[in-house]
């Protein structure tokens, strides 16, 4: 059993148990735990990370200006089902250039899912047409869409954008310009109907990181003018496709939406609850990127703004974010780290593992440490590669979690990092 390090703080340290293999956490205490999240008094400081911090592959973002608002009170629990339970998991279309580990669109679990959304479809500079991602082929939009073979039921959406759109190049300021002018705007939703039509899809998924932030392409008006393009959007699409947006837990980027009008607009929100912490914090203190805490704490800023809970799916992650320990000798949360962690053999990213490449860390004699005050785990391998993560009996939890707020459902970014016998998702989907 780890050693707790010599001087560390309370407020540095959780509660944790070793978990052998094949042991679980008690359902019991997972109740414990939420009852605890859930009703717990809400006036502490905000996790730096909810202010700072984007929640798809980070990079650096500017300090939080002091009109920011603060974490919002708790909202009373609804204890009722959520309406149109929705299971939704994001695919990777570029995941079958990993060398390993792949998932190819008739190996999709659709069975366990009621949405599908395919990541990502691109929008063009000026023509504003909808294009494959580059280096992905344009012949997986219908294999994808193919995949409602298997489920009847199953609604398959694309998600334009993703971080990489708004990245320094010809894409950049691509969803800017579009939201900006009334012609821009029907420009593209013409377009976007025929693409549905051609490939057969259920809706789209607009993944926009993020509007109004400048260092990402954006501008002031953006806050407005994506209202008026949901707006535009839901009046051709009426009932017959589904219309969705993700975003994020940042109050940084969330100042930047009006939240409770795009949300009645909208089917729902995909919250992108994962990416809290990480390599990009500028304290470097190892912490659960996923950590059940501070997601309700952001779930709360969305209540507060005024969006029902109906309205927003909650996103889980299939992977984990690893650091490098300053020393073997403090591998608890809280404690220092000097970079990312060791990459791994199939998505070959420092800093980031695959909940298959975290099975095959753990195969090889890692053991899962349940951090029972953020509802995820951790683990140590190779001496100071740590690594934060959930796996099935924690995305239990958030299950459980989502259904006690009375959530609309939840997503998974994304199912291809699942392992073969994809458990994840089966967890996901109380299969």
């Amino acid at each position: 059993m780890p050693v707790v390090p010599n001087g560390a703080s309370a407020a540095q340290l959780v509660s944790t148990v070793v978990l052998d293999a094949n042991q679980t956490v008690p359902y019991q205490r997972t109740r414990q735990v939420i009852n605890r999240i859930l009703f717990s008094k809400a006036n502490s400081t905000p996790p730096k990370s909810l202010c700072h911090q984007p929640t798809t592959h980070p990079t650096t973002v500017p300090s939080t200006p002091s009109n920011t608002p603060p974490i919002a009170q708790p909202t009373p629990v609804n204890p009722g089902d959520s309406t149109g339970k929705v299971i939704a998991g994001y695919w990777q279309g570029w995941n079958m250039g990993k060398p390993c580990a792949t998932m190819k669109p008739e190996e999709i679990p659709g069975e366990s899912l009621t949405h599908l959304i395919f990541s990502f479809g691109f929008i063009a500079p000026n023509t504003y047409k909808v294009l494959p991602m580059p280096d992905t082929e344009e012949g997986l939009f219908k294999q994808v869409t193919d995949v409602k073979k298997k489920n009847s039921n199953l609604k398959v959406l694309v998600a334009l954008g993703g971080w990489t759109h708004t990245d320094p190049g010809p894409y950049r300021e691509v969803f800017t310009t579009m939201a900006s002018s009334p012609a821009n705007r029907q420009m593209f939703i013409t377009n976007l109907l025929s693409f549905l039509t051609q490939y057969g899809f259920d809706g789209v998924d607009l993944d926009w990181e993020y509007p109004g932030a400048e260092e990402r392409g954006g501008r002031p008006t953006d806050k407005e003018n994506f209202t008026k393009l949901l707006q535009e959007i839901r009046q051709e699409f009426q009932t017959k496709y589904v219309l969705t947006f993700a975003a994020p837990l940042a109050s940084y980027y969330l100042r930047n939406y009006d939240l409770k009008r795009a949300s009645e607009i909208v089917d729902w929100i995909n919250v992108m609850a994962y990416d809290i912490h990480g390599t990009w914090e500028s304290d470097k203190k190892a912490a659960g990127h996923t950590n059940l805490t501070d997601v309700n704490k952001g779930v709360e800023n969305y209540l507060q703004a005024g969006v029902a809970p109906n309205k927003l799916v909650l996103g889980t992650a299939f992977y984990g974010r690893s650091v490098k320990m300053a020393s073997g000798g403090c591998i608890y949360p809280g404690c220092p780290f000097i970079g990312p962690g060791a990459e791994g053999q199939c998505v070959k990213t420092a800093g980031y593992l695959s909940y298959t490449e975290i099975q095959d860390i753990i195969s090889s004699g890692a053991k899962p440490v349940f951090d029972q005050a953020g509802s995820v785990q951790h683990l140590t391998w190779g001496e100071d590669n740590w690594v934060s993560y959930d796996d099935p009996q924690t995305i239990k939890i958030k299950v459980d979690y989502a259904r006690r707020k009375g959530l609309r459902g939840l997503m998974a970014w994304a199912i291809d990092m699942d392992d073969e016998q994809r458990s994840m998702t089966k967890a996901l989907s109380g299969h």
